[in-house]
């Protein structure tokens, strides 16, 4: 008989929303190493970037419509009353709920838990769910109370208790934190296999899993199937440093975009038409803003949202390929990471020291560049650009990193 699996995902194509990516993409390779693959997820709509990826097994895919408070599915209110609503809602949870009230994914329990038993009464016995929102690892880690032969996989893309960012964390107090932390280790000494983004991820977690639970650091990865559509015609030889950045330009990056700006502002004008930043995608305003307001819009272009398969062209066409990492994502591998990868280009992050930097500076295949050293670091490719150096290292095997092979040792773990 073979695999059987369910895959628990709150964001899932073809809905939009990069938390679906992940999964998406490994259960295409599962099901084309004959896994039979379900999909329970909570999310509606369409105009994702990876909807083609669900095509093979886009009957599989169960939406559950998300039974939530008052206040998780109304965040922002504009009416008296949706506010009165709201602090109401919010209150009634803080009186019933000890922990963190703002992961989405609170008061879904009882549809998760009633669809996951259908499945497993079929013999759907590995379970991958994936958090954030974490609260669905926890519903789901319940099931192991009754049924103790399945082998339950939970996949973390986020830090949970330790996130800095997101879900109120950094906010809490510190009794309902204590309660928060309680839970997630109360949920990973159910998991049979704890799955993490990264290093730094993983060594958490190993702190508080129960012996002999295995903590395996799980990339993203890039999938040969997008690499595949890229136009394979020979770049033209451009006598501009040309950097590219696809995707979200999130907030909280000023500490280090900020000081671009100001080192491209300090150079000579000779210096200054030697470089050229491309942004596509999404930006907070005010980074634009500050372009304008400095002259510099020749220099730093905002192109807006293109296709995925415009995003890859794009990206084949440029010197550079550009990571901007919040001080809490330093060690993040993101999805643009791979898509920069599996087009052999070579990788500028602007961040703090972490796993991110660090990981391309010892493979040679980049460089991490820190506010403190931007001008060391931009005089740097634009020599290598000058001296015809700016080349991927072609020693670095990137074939580990595809999506296949992860879904290959993601296979070797069910049963």
């Amino acid at each position: 008989m073979g695999r059987k699996v369910v895959i628990i995902a709150y964001t899932f194509p073809p809905a939009k929303g990069i938390g679906g990516r992940r999964w998406a993409k490994f259960a295409k390779f599962l099901v084309r190493l004959g896994v039979d693959v379900k999909v329970i997820s909570f999310s509606d709509g369409s105009g994702s970037s990876w909807a083609e990826d669900i095509k093979e097994f886009e009957n599989q895919i169960i939406k559950l419509v998300p039974k939530q408070p008052y206040y998780i599915k109304h965040p922002a209110p504009r009416s008296i009353i949706g506010k009165v609503r709201y602090k109401l809602s919010v209150k009634s949870m803080q009186n019933s709920h000890d922990a963190n009230i703002y992961d989405p994914a609170i008061g879904l329990k009882h549809q998760l838990i009633s669809e996951l038993e259908k499945l497993i009464e079929v013999g759907y016995l590995n379970i991958i769910v994936t958090g954030a929102p974490f609260y669905l690892t926890y519903y789901t880690s319940q099931i192991k109370n009754k049924y103790r032969n399945v082998n339950l996989i939970m996949d973390y893309r986020d830090p949970w208790t330790t996130n800095k960012m997101g879900y109120q964390y950094k906010d809490m107090s510190k009794e309902r934190l204590e309660a928060e932390q309680r839970i997630e280790k109360e949920t990973i000494s159910k998991a049979d296999f704890v799955y993490t983004v990264n290093d730094t991820m993983s060594n958490y977690f190993r702190t508080i899993v129960p012996d002999g639970v295995p903590v395996k650091t799980i990339l993203n990865g890039y999938d040969t199937d997008d690499v595949s559509k890229v136009m394979s015609k020979k770049n033209l030889v451009k006598k501009k440093l040309r950097l590219i950045y696809t995707g979200n330009l999130y907030d909280k990056l000023d500490y280090v975009f900020n000081p671009l700006v100001a080192y491209v502002k300090d150079l000579l004008d000779e210096e200054r038409n030697e470089v050229e930043f491309n942004f596509y995608g999404t930006f907070e305003l005010r980074y634009k803003e500050l372009i304008e307001k400095e002259g510099l819009s020749h220099v730093f272009k905002f192109h807006g949202t293109i296709s995925l398969s415009e995003v890859y062209q794009k990206i084949h066409e440029h010197d550079v390929a550009m990571l901007f990492l919040t001080k809490d994502l330093k060690d993040s591998f993101s999805t643009k990471y791979y898509e920069y990868l599996s087009q052999y280009k070579y990788i500028a992050i602007f961040g703090e020291e972490g796993d991110a930097c660090g990981f391309v500076e010892k493979h040679k295949i980049g460089v991490g560049i820190t506010p403190e050293i931007i001008k060391e670091k931009l005089e740097f490719l634009l020599s290598m650009k000058r001296n015809h150096k700016l080349v991927f290292n072609k020693e670095f095997k990137i074939e580990q990193y595809s999506v296949e092979s992860i879904a290959k040792e993601i296979f070797k773990d069910l049963k």
